[in-house]
């Protein structure tokens, strides 16, 4: 997370689903409080940005390998990052897909 001077506020590992955004500039377009990851586990604090693309934390805590079978473009993240997530990404706001 990077505010508006360029400065780094935190950074995080996430595990990622089975497909990989492009690079490039986002913007967050959507936000969902909860709801069921496409691996059935209770998730919370979605951000969506791009074409179904999401960051997310399950309520467990789990962070299981998707399903090679699915295409999901979720992003898991650990409950304390999904908090921050959801706190720092409003509507709108810009996020940079970076390989």
């Amino acid at each position: 997370m990077i505010d508006k001077n360029g400065t780094t506020l935190r950074t995080f590992a996430v595990w990622p689903g089975t497909v990989t955004p492009s690079p490039g500039p986002y913007a967050v377009s959507f936000r969902r409080e909860q709801g069921t990851g496409s691996d059935g586990a209770q998730i919370e604090h979605v951000v969506y940005f791009g074409a179904n693309l999401a960051f997310s934390n399950a309520i467990d805590g789990s962070s299981p390998a998707p399903n090679p079978d699915l295409r999901t473009g979720a992003i898991r993240e650990s409950i304390a990052d999904g908090v921050a997530m959801w706190e720092f990404a409003s509507m709108g706001t810009p996020i940079t897909v970076i390989k």
